[in-house]
């Protein structure tokens, strides 16, 4: 029987780029899905735009055009959420947002993929100086802090994913070079919504290694699935490994 994975995506309809990614890194995998902003209209949506909140999480409309909200508007959604997957069977839970739910409960293990990265990097390059890349402005400060509560020494810039922006390639050279005179020994993409073509970029033009927030999710969530999911503790169900 094959195991379940809960998706939780915070727009307005489900992230098909993941789902495709997963099911190649986890065949056969049973999906259920929520979309925390699925019962809100786009004017719904944008009446929530708020750039200036704190860790706006940016994404793009259905409909056209983009929206920055911040993350407190999300966490209750992503409780009920959560608790609606663990109801319905799911083995394993990811949100697939790097921002910080830790808050969120659950007694099945939850992936976080900020909170995943981030442990990753401060356990096999401690005290390193990282370079982190968000995709709006109001994440920068809340990353820095992040990063430097690991013991690391984070450069933190922000950048709109190549696939919201097919322009985007010159900020992404121009970035690089300001990684590598700052010595920076590798660079996360933290956020869901950077993928292999911006990693692309940065890998060429930094000789660095990139670690990107999406696919260390995928892969985490698939090593879990190929278990058919295990039974954890409520004190150890969420897998944020920080």
């Amino acid at each position: 029987m094959s195991a379940t994975l809960g998706i939780i995506d915070l727009g307005q309809t489900p992230d098909p780029g993941f789902r495709e990614e997963l099911a190649r890194a986890a065949p056969g995998t049973h999906i259920l899905s929520e979309a925390l902003l699925q019962d809100f209209t786009d004017a719904q949506v944008i009446a929530l735009d708020d750039p200036e909140g704190v860790f706006p999480i940016h994404f793009p409309l259905p409909g056209g055009g983009r929206v920055s909200i911040p993350l407190a508007h999300f966490l209750p959604r992503a409780q009920a959420a959560v608790d609606r997957l663990v109801v319905a069977g799911a083995d394993v839970v990811v949100i697939t947002c790097a921002g910080d739910f830790s808050s969120v409960r659950c007694s099945v293990p939850l992936v976080l993929p900020g909170r995943l990265s981030a442990a990753v990097v401060a356990a096999v390059l401690p005290g390193a100086a990282v370079a982190a890349v968000m995709p709006t402005a109001g994440q920068v400060a809340p990353s820095v802090t992040k990063w430097t509560a690991l013991g690391l020494q984070p450069q933190v810039r922000w950048r709109v994913p190549a696939g919201e922006d097919p322009s985007a390639e010159r900020g992404w050279r121009q970035l690089a070079q300001e990684f590598v005179a700052l010595q920076t020994a590798v660079t996360v993409l933290d956020c869901m919504g950077f993928d292999h073509r911006d990693a692309a970029v940065l890998r060429a033009l930094t000789d660095r290694p990139v670690i990107v927030a999406r696919e260390l999710a995928v892969q985490v969530c698939a090593s879990l699935l190929r278990g058919g999911g295990i039974d954890a503790p409520s004190a150890l169900g969420q897998l944020s490994l920080a």
